[in-house]
């Protein structure tokens, strides 16, 4: 059995907080995407100025567990801000129109790949608001898929590897070296307007994980893997090579030369209809040093 559906049965109730669902929301008044951001910075970088974090490992050196704790008046521990141990990392996430400033910990990197931000992962979580109270608690390895997910994770789990897996002799499964991170999102990448189980509208949201396992997809059935297929232009949308509006990851015509891009990325000659992998791909002929299913002057695998 494939090792993505061997879930732990609790998964299920705790993925469904990652669906972008509305049901039973309250309704609020919509903010400024801008102002709200303008808002939620301050308050997430005056959390990591007044809080310090605790890593604890395994002996093989895995983080098995992190703790993120207020300090106490006169307290000499040494926040999240300052500390050097796992340096504080930025990445900048266009959305909504503006530049969302984004903050987290690289606490392992990983030794295997990364997702995309629209593949699968199994990983374990925990996930705090800035009262510090827990909103949800996944600690076995779950499935999540990054489409159905915040926005967040889309972001910032292509930024950890996944480890390595073994099978353990009574059929579980055993994890090591793997990609460990603390994110720290506005409430744009969250939930934003939404009151969602119990987490109120407008709350940036805290997120440490652990990256175990990617299975990776091809989400439009194309035959070209989704990670090689998903990217970002200079005003942060996805890669549109032939600019009808639809994404690569979801265009099943990538160049829309009229041929499916499933029948020009294959064999010539194959009597089983094979595939080329992505790299084996040939550029196509015009030499405009384009693969041939991204350029409407190569029609078919022929060319």
């Amino acid at each position: 059995m494939n090792r993505f559906f061997k879930i732990v049965g609790s998964a299920l109730l705790m993925a469904t907080l990652f669906a972008c669902d509305d049901k039973g929301a309250a309704t609020v008044e919509l903010r400024d995407y801008g102002q709200q951001f303008a808002s939620d910075i301050v308050a997430i970088e005056n959390y990591l100025k007044t809080h310090y974090i605790e890593v604890d490992h395994n002996a093989n050196g895995d983080v098995t567990n992190t703790t993120i704790t207020a300090i106490p008046d006169g307290g000499s521990q040494v926040s999240i801000w300052d500390q050097t141990t796992y340096p504080l990392q930025t990445k900048i996430v266009k959305l909504h129109n503006i530049e969302y400033k984004v903050y987290y910990l690289k606490l392992a990197a990983g030794v295997g790949d990364a997702p995309c931000g629209i593949d699968k992962v199994y990983t374990s979580y925990k996930g705090l608001l800035l009262t510090d109270a827990q909103f949800d608690y996944a600690p076995n390895a779950t499935e999540i898929s990054l489409l159905g997910a915040i926005k967040g994770w889309e972001y910032i789990f292509p930024e950890f590897k996944r480890g390595t897996v073994t099978e353990n002799p009574d059929g579980t499964l055993g994890y090591k070296d793997y990609g460990a991170g603390v994110v720290f999102l506005p409430s744009g990448l969250g939930y934003y307007a939404s009151y969602v189980g119990s987490i109120p509208e407008y709350s940036p949201l805290i997120f440490s994980f652990k990256l175990y396992d990617i299975q990776f997809l091809d989400q439009d059935g194309d035959g070209v893997l989704s990670r090689y297929e998903y990217g970002f232009d200079a005003n942060g949308a996805l890669i549109d090579t032939d600019g009808d509006g639809v994404a690569d990851v979801f265009d099943i015509d990538d160049d829309n030369d009229g041929v499916l891009t499933k029948d020009e990325i294959r064999i010539p000659g194959s009597t089983t209809g094979a595939q080329y992998t992505f790299d084996q791909i040939p550029l196509c002929t015009s030499g405009s040093g384009k693969k041939l299913h991204l350029d409407p002057a190569c029609k078919g695998s022929q060319n």
